[in-house]
């Protein structure tokens, strides 16, 4: 049984409820004894139980097992004809929007609503404390980062937006919320990478409807957003009341929808929202401008965030570490690269110090120091538990980080590579994109940054830290998301991937991509795709035949042509046969 993957708990405070499973108020009618939902609509308690209720991963079974959420059967079975319909046309599917709309199905009442606050308790789905919380994509509708991100957006935002984002895509919701911000009169600068500045259909968008948006001539990776931040001398003083959109997930659809990303909202955090406003205002000051709509003013901060500012404010549990220090301006308002690392640093002393256990999840994993460090600490310490979640696409890297890998291996770490497809491809990939490793299940480091050398030396990114009591449910979401993402694919009893084999090795058609990830080690991969190759040859990029050459010239430009491979003539059907290599 699979859990869903994320939730977005609001700052009003987390409060754990205390409730059996049991449904005997539910048991003999279609209403219990209480006349008012005992959750606050958009409370996080709400959006848990909306979250476990609207996972279409759950069947009947699983609401109605004691092992899954523990419903009443008969609030499993109306709660799942009302939210699929007939599951044979998903065009009636209907998500619960609200609890007021879940409280209308039949036997799921108080006790139907605190099972599945605990099932998402549960399962990390509801952590935080009143200031912090975070959302796991994948989501749908109202569940999203993107939905939070425009809520967020419109809740908070009065005087300044100052967004640093890698990727966006100018859409619904988060496009309808800067334009409101907009129309309140709230400043908003967009700090993009080069290709989303240069953009006319997002960079230049966003500067018709009235958004400054420059860029740097390094990577811009962050992915956050700072809401009515100390941007000036006026205003140094409101660093605690600043809101914090920050995480792994870009602005776009495919993170909100389809890859495995965390997205942490906070406020009250005056130490990081300093350390990112100065980072921010650094990069700006630095950066250059994108020129689609004529008029703007170079809006730079005049405020002055020094380390003795920053230290007033100084909090032993947090702390925002930044690729920006291994850089420094030019003339030209280019980047010099000062030949340190100093987030690296502190990952791998992070690393050395580990006590217990270390969990890694990360989209790449590529950075020999610490592999390196990895190693060490295993060699160190042999009792030492390592559980390291990554993205398909790193199946394929050789090398010294390839040695490394598999030298935590054969020192007792473990490996999972999250997989839907026998060749990598963006647009098929459902991406394992996190950037986050935990430390003896107390210390989280998460951010954009990812586990490269690239990532440190030419890239501008963050890795923010989060420690201590306060921070332990935030921290046990973390962990239990990683154990989901390493249980891709293993619900049934990892029948998932027998069932794959199986078709792959018997079927007309070979898949070449499938719809639900599954996780594996790097062995039990190799071995798919070698049963792969062997029923469709024409997947073997070095053989010299029309079919292999035909997969390799037009897979990267026409990867659709490619989800599956025909046994019985010819293997790549959906090529145009003038385009077909002869």
């Amino acid at each position: 049984m699979r859990a869903p993957l994320g939730i977005f708990a609001t700052l009003l405070g987390i409060g754990i409820v205390a409730g059996a499973c049991g449904p005997a108020d539910d048991i003999g009618s279609g209403t219990d004894n209480a006349t008012e939902i005992p959750f606050a609509e958009g409370s996080p308690e709400a959006r848990a139980i909306r979250a476990v209720a609207n996972d279409q991963q759950l069947t009947v079974e699983d609401y109605d097992s004691s092992e899954g959420v523990g419903l009443h059967k008969k609030a499993a079975e109306n709660l799942v004809d009302y939210r699929d319909g007939d599951p044979n046309t998903p065009e009636d599917d209907n998500f619960f929007d609200s609890l007021a709309e879940l409280w209308t199905v039949p036997y799921c009442k108080k006790s139907c609503l605190i099972s599945l606050l605990d099932y998402a308790k549960e399962n990390g789905l509801y952590g935080g404390n009143e200031n912090i919380s975070v959302i796991f994509s994948p989501q749908s509708g109202q569940d999203t980062h993107l939905q939070a991100i425009a809520n967020t957006i419109d809740a908070e935002a009065d005087e300044t937006i100052d967004i640093a984002m890698y990727s966006y895509s100018h859409q619904e919701p988060v496009k309808g919320a800067l334009i409101r911000a907009l129309d309140r009169g709230v400043k908003i600068r967009f700090l993009a990478n080069t290709d989303l500045a240069n953009s006319s259909s997002k960079g230049g968008a966003l500067e018709e409807i009235g958004i400054d948006v420059r860029r740097v001539t390094k990577i811009m990776h962050h992915k956050f957003a700072i809401i009515d931040g100390p941007r000036d001398a006026n205003t140094l003083d409101r660093a605690a009341d600043t809101f914090i959109i920050s995480g792994s997930g870009n602005w776009s659809g495919s993170a909100a929808t389809k890859y495995d990303e965390n997205t942490l909202f906070f406020t009250g955090y005056a130490e990081l929202a300093l350390r990112l406003q100065r980072d921010f205002d650094y990069l700006w000051a630095g950066s250059k401008d994108v020129v689609h709509v004529d008029g703007f003013v170079w809006d730079q901060t005049t405020g002055n965030i020094s380390d003795e500012l920053i230290a007033q404010h100084e909090d032993p549990n947090t702390h925002a570490y930044l690729t920006s220090f291994n850089f420094a301006p030019t003339s030209s308002q280019g980047w010099s690269v000062l030949g340190t690392t100093v987030v690296t640093d502190e990952l791998v002393k992070a690393i050395g110090a580990a006590q217990t256990s270390l969990h890694i999840a990360s989209g790449h994993f590529v950075n020999e120091q610490i592999a390196a460090a990895v190693v060490a600490a295993l060699e160190n310490n042999p009792n030492l538990y390592v559980d390291i979640a990554l993205d398909c696409q790193e199946t394929s890297k050789g090398g010294n980080i390839a040695t490394l890998k598999s030298q935590i291996e054969d020192l007792g770490g473990t490996i999972q590579y999250k997989c839907n497809t026998y060749r990598w491809h963006y647009k098929f990939a459902k991406q394992m994109h996190h950037k986050y490793m935990i430390i003896d299940g107390t210390d989280l480091y998460t951010g954009s940054l990812n586990f490269s050398d690239n990532a440190e030396t030419n890239t501008f990114e963050n890795m923010l830290l989060f420690k201590g009591e306060e921070h332990r449910a935030l921290v046990d979401s973390y962990l239990a998301n990683h154990e989901m993402v390493r249980s891709y694919g293993h619900e049934n009893g990892g029948q998932e991937l027998t069932w794959l084999m199986e078709e792959v090795e018997t079927g007309t058609t070979v898949p070449l991509t499938w719809y639900n990830p599954i996780s594996m080690d790097l062995d039990t991969f190799h071995d798919l795709k070698d049963a792969i190759r062997d029923r469709c040859p024409a997947t073997k990029s070095w053989l010299n035949t029309p079919e292999a050459k035909t997969y390799n010239k037009w897979f990267n430009q026409q990867p659709q042509w490619f989800d599956e491979c025909h046994t019985v003539g010819y293997p790549w059907p959906e090529v145009p046969e003038d385009m077909r290599v002869q």
